[in-house]
């Protein structure tokens, strides 16, 4: 078939770009699960878990958005979401040391800073 008649090769990019997604995702995970660990080596796998688990259910499935939440005010902050949610929220320690860990690990100074939301749309909202 000519490329006016459809029906090339195209089929397998979005399988590739799937792919990567899935890939970036679990990079995602692996770094968020790596830098829970290092903030609290005395976590096994089960508490591990389950503040994984709290992070996602309010959105901070990734090292910048957590990062945000850390940096964010109080009243707007990890903590914040969390009890939003009907979670309970992290220690103090735990905030500290997230922090420290997020700086540590040598993400943290690329991650940029979230728009003020007056430069959101408010459609997205």
């Amino acid at each position: 078939t000519t490329p006016m008649q459809g029906g090339g090769g195209d089929a397998a990019e979005p399988a590739s770009a799937s792919r990567t997604a899935d890939k970036k995702v679990a990079n995602q995970k692996e770094k968020l699960r790596e830098i829970l660990g290092a903030a609290r080596p005395s976590w096994g796998p089960k508490d591990l878990g389950a503040a994984e688990n709290k992070l996602r259910e309010v959105g901070a499935n990734n090292l910048f958005t957590l990062k945000s939440l850390l940096d964010a005010p109080p009243e707007s902050g990890l903590n914040r979401r969390l009890r939003d949610a009907g979670l309970k929220a992290f220690g103090p320690e735990t905030l500290v040391a997230l922090r420290e860990q997020l700086a540590k690990s040598g993400v943290a100074p690329y991650l940029r800073k979230p728009r003020p939301a007056t430069d959101i749309p408010s459609d997205s909202i």
